[in-house]
């Protein structure tokens, strides 16, 4: 049994919050251009776009990317890329559903899910790579922070095994 695409209202909803929150905080910094982004991710969720939510991600990015070329602090950006990629990815997964379930199928607790453990695992890695961008501006060498980060990760793999 086929069906035409039909967007997850719920899914809609969560790539506007979390592509909000990228673009709010680029708007601190007087970067517009993230309003863009979330129009466009939002317009390709609804429409069932990949390439269109592509396109609104990358302007989403691009925010980001100017926010920090006006020497915005990490404490700004960190969310503001945090909201980017989970914008990403549950836009993807919107998409996903609309293609696999009738929007009359209830699908706002599975979103919903994915949208939180996407949201803890993305906040652990920002979280990770700002703790490594305080170290690495502490004062210590950029080598001494490399092989920490690089042993973490040996760790990692090790104990995966």
């Amino acid at each position: 049994m086929t069906h035409e695409y039909e967007p997850s209202t719920a899914g809609l909803g969560l790539t506007a919050v979390v592509g909000l929150l990228g673009a709010v905080s680029t708007l601190l910094a007087g970067v517009w251009l993230g309003l863009l982004g979330v129009g466009l991710a939002g317009s390709g969720v609804y429409r069932g776009s990949r390439r269109v939510l592509g396109v609104g991600v990358v302007v989403l990015f691009g925010s980001v990317v100017v926010a920090g070329l006006l020497s915005v602090p990490a404490i700004v950006l960190v969310p503001a890329m945090v909201g980017t990629v989970l914008a990403w990815d549950v836009g993807e997964n919107a998409i996903t559903v609309g293609e696999q379930f009738p929007a009359a199928a209830d699908t706002w607790r599975g979103e919903v899910l994915h949208a939180t453990v996407s949201a803890i695992v993305v906040t652990l890695f920002a979280v990770g790579a700002f703790a490594v961008y305080t170290v690495s501006t502490g004062g210590y060498p950029l080598a001494a922070v490399a092989l920490a980060v690089v042993g973490a990760l040996v760790v990692l793999v090790g104990l995966g095994r």
